[in-house]
């Protein structure tokens, strides 16, 4: 497997390693062929691929043929006889979303089925009745069913951990990569605080090819500039500098500050920095293209260190980056699998992915957390707005939801996205980028935040997400 074209296997992390010897024993106990020659037949057909298909660099790699759609070639040119069970779980995975919306309603009218014989039993016989009770009883068991149908998945179904690379001795230049933590401020004090943890981020995760940047705006306001800004601003330069100066850096190689100055919304009618989150991110994207300097009113950083990223990791400023995560986010998402390919007929990433997601948890209680936050935190559950844990989606469809938090390769997030998402009309666009540029699901990395620290905050969150999903509910029609 050393010996593939591409010199990619050597340059693995130990598990990826492992993962593509495993395949290798399984296929070659199912077939007459030794070990060797099976790993000898995947390393052949990576090298056919070079010049069979140079518009598709994923078959050049032998993970392809091992952990890829190339596998049941290899299977098939190594005879394997597959078993009953073997080729009813071979069924099952060609058509998982009808098996899983099948089960999850066939689970929901048992349940629901059960309930509407009890009322009638209660005496309610009126047909109207019946069917305006079983109609939200139906919607009521269906989270049921689909709790057990997700719990039944995670026993039954075998983990998919995507592969990575190796990058314990240091992310390559060709891999440099940005962790950018998109926030606002108002006073020295949150600067301070914005600042702080971008240190802490970069003390768990040294590495000469890793930056690390506020993207900033200033909080919405009835007025272009308030007084005192620009002494912020001067204040957030110094603050930078004197981190890349303590860490022995003469210019600004390691951190990064971007700020932009507001703009009038007529729909809302105040001055804000431009579509919030999702503006932010996408005109630093065009910055680290070379483009848009005119957006911004504060660039601290060296052009031709930021100019050169491939991969951005953003984080919310609640978000803690745990040590050594950092490259393990970027390895994964520079193995040649999980390579973004851009489908040109459908205008979206279809294979490998754009964006990867880690898991998000909440951060353990601190001496500093309110009553209300120690309330939840680590809150047993699945909740997909807050954190990622579990792995049915991406087991079973290969295919994570982001979640705001994770990483992204600049050029595959740009392209599928640009001029999809209406100005003003968007609050979660998180799911939508993720849909567009394909999103996985980083299930062995995980990151933590912190949970609310007062119940007004906490609605006000829930209040956004409901309203956002209903922004981009018309995104399940054709016709968007």
């Amino acid at each position: 497997l050393r010996s593939e074209a591409g010199d990619v296997y050597p340059l693995m992390d130990f598990r990826t390693r492992d993962e593509y010897r495993h395949t290798v024993e399984k296929i070659a106990k199912s077939s007459r062929l030794a070990e060797s020659e099976i790993a000898r037949r995947a390393v052949e057909m990576a090298q056919q691929g070079i010049t069979s298909q140079p518009d598709y660099p994923r078959t050049t790699h032998v993970g392809y043929y091992l952990v890829g759609k190339g596998v049941k070639k290899l299977e098939k040119a190594a005879g394997v006889k597959f078993s009953f069970p073997e080729k009813v779980e071979r069924a099952c995975r060609k058509m998982p979303l009808l098996l899983y919306t099948g089960l999850s309603f066939i689970g929901a009218l048992f349940f629901a089925g059960a309930l509407i014989k009890q009322e009638y039993l209660l005496g309610f016989t009126n047909p109207w009745t019946i069917a305006v009770i079983g109609f939200f009883t139906l919607i009521a068991c269906s989270q049921l069913s689909i709790t057990l149908i997700n719990w039944a998945c995670t026993i039954l179904v075998r983990p998919m951990v995507l592969p990575r690379m190796d990058f314990s001795e240091g992310i390559p230049e060709t891999c440099r990569t940005l962790v950018v933590v998109p926030s606002m401020f108002n006073d020295s004090k949150e600067l301070e605080e914005l600042v702080d943890g971008l240190e802490v981020r970069f003390l768990a995760n040294r590495d000469p090819n890793m930056h690390f940047a506020l993207l900033t705006d200033f909080k919405d306001s009835k007025t272009e500039t308030r007084a005192g800004e620009d002494d912020l601003l001067h204040e957030a330069l110094t603050r930078i500098k004197t981190l890349n100066e303590r860490y022995g850096k003469e210019k600004n190689e390691i951190f990064f500050m971007f700020h932009r100055p507001r703009k009038y919304n007529p729909k809302d009618r105040i001055w804000m920095g431009y579509e919030r989150k999702r503006g932010k991110l996408a005109e630093m994207n065009a910055l680290l293209r070379g483009d848009g300097k005119e957006n911004f009113s504060l660039i601290i950083g060296e052009p031709d260190l930021y100019e050169k990223v491939k991969y951005v990791i953003t984080l919310d400023t609640d978000t803690q980056l745990p040590r050594d995560s950092g490259w393990k986010i970027a390895g994964t998402m520079a193995h040649p699998m999980n390579h973004p390919f851009y489908s040109e007929k459908k205008q979206r990433v279809t294979e490998g992915y754009g964006i990867l997601q880690p898991r998000v948890a909440v951060s353990l209680p601190t001496e500093y957390s309110t009553l209300f936050a120690r309330m939840h935190e680590n809150e047993p559950g699945i909740d997909p707005y807050t954190r990622a844990i579990s792995d049915v989606y991406q087991d079973l469809f290969g295919e994570g939801s982001f979640i705001g938090k994770g990483i992204y390769d600049l050029d595959a997030f740009e392209k599928p996205l640009k001029c999809r998402i209406p100005a003003n009309r968007i609050l979660s666009h998180d799911l939508l980028e993720g849909s567009y540029a394909r999103c996985g699901l980083l299930s062995d990395v995980q990151l933590y935040e912190a949970y609310p620290k007062r119940y007004e905050v906490d609605m006000k969150r829930r209040h956004r997400w409901i309203r956002g999903d209903w922004q981009i509910a018309s995104w399940l029609w054709p016709w968007v």
